[in-house]
């Protein structure tokens, strides 16, 4: 197989280079994995990249306007004459070089579900970080930062510990604001939070190609009813992930978030999903929706978000991580927050 595309780098030799330039794997035979990266990138993935093989292609120039002849040259010289399975960008990049192809997209994506013990591991890091940075969020709100303000302080604490570049995905929602639920319907402002204001901060980070999914709904000071909401919906999140058991569909986990939500507070509504796989992408299949019959494995890793919202008022969502196991689901990390 040739599999084009740092997401494939990322899961098959976990290679990820920051603004790294365009890689692939070339998987044999025998499944030895050759990574095909730039050759100014060659000391760094011999360094880091868990491959049978590391190969560079092009010059030693850092610029090339024209990379991508050569990354097929390269990959092709591994490649044996027959049939060539193709996956991801290697389906048009190649298509002119394989005669002999079949789309392997489908079955890479049903392996990738499942997440190996050095994948969760990278989760539960970054799953770290986003909690790091929802500790930044509430000890800048006591002082009535701005939801921008927040975000900032969210992304430099959890770059600062992680010691690298992160990507970071952020909502933060104040006061009426959190009704909204989510970007891009609510995009973080200039609104500065009140005193009393309820905040949904919903984090993610990304760090060494794997991402962690958090959502904290806190208050400046105090308001009962926020309070009283948020433990209520809290409490869901640890029920629904006793029903991550290899055999059980998405859409049943989702089916017992609406009921408890929904029965537990009449007035407020319930409109997204109950969660989703997370991984290499912040929000991969499956996804915890009506309409997603998939069962689930031993391994896949779900974000359970659970919310229920009050149009003009103000929303709450909950947000842990967890990894499907024949007993349930198991938090990925440590909650720590």
């Amino acid at each position: 197989m040739i599999l084009a595309g740092s997401a494939h780098a990322i899961h098959l030799t976990g290679y990820c280079r920051y603004l790294g330039g365009p890689a692939a794997v070339v998987v044999d035979a025998e499944a030895k994995r050759t990574l095909v990266v730039p050759r100014y990138e060659l000391e760094a993935a011999e360094e880091t990249a868990k491959a049978d093989q590391v190969v560079g292609y092009g010059g030693s120039d850092f610029l090339d306007f024209d990379p991508l002849p050569k990354l097929v040259a390269a990959c092709l010289e591994h490649v044996r004459k027959g049939r060539v399975g193709l996956a991801g960008d290697a389906q048009a990049v190649f298509a002119d070089s394989v005669p002999d192809r079949v789309g392997v997209d489908d079955l890479i994506a049903e392996i990738r579900a499942r997440k190996d013990a050095d994948e969760i591991e990278k989760i539960a890091r970054s799953y770290e970080l986003a909690l790091t940075a929802q500790r930044a969020v509430r000890e800048l709100l006591a002082e009535g930062a701005s939801e921008i303000e927040l975000c900032s302080a969210a992304y430099a604490a959890a770059q600062n510990t992680a010691g690298q570049p992160i990507e970071l995905i952020a909502v933060v929602a104040s006061g009426p604001n959190s009704a909204l639920v989510s970007s891009p319907v609510c995009v973080p402002g200039e609104r500065r939070v009140g005193e009393g204001d309820p905040v949904l901060a919903d984090l993610a980070v990304r760090c060494a190609g794997y991402w962690g999914d958090t959502t904290r709904t806190s208050t400046r000071g105090a308001n009962a009813r926020v309070a009283e909401v948020r433990d209520a919906v809290a409490a869901i999140v640890p029920r629904l992930a006793g029903l991550l058991r290899p055999g059980v569909r998405a859409q049943e986990i989702f089916e017992a978030a609406r009921e408890e939500i929904l029965s537990r507070f009449p007035d407020g509504s319930f409109p997204h999903h109950a969660g989703h796989g997370i991984g290499i992408a912040v929000a991969e299949e499956l996804q915890l929706v009506p309409t997603d019959s998939t069962p689930l494995e031993a391994g896949m890793v779900l974000a359970i978000e659970p919310g229920v919202y009050f149009p003009g008022r103000f929303g709450v969502r909950v947000e842990d991580m967890y990894v499907v196991t024949e007993g349930g689901g198991r938090i990925v990390g440590s909650l720590g927050a």
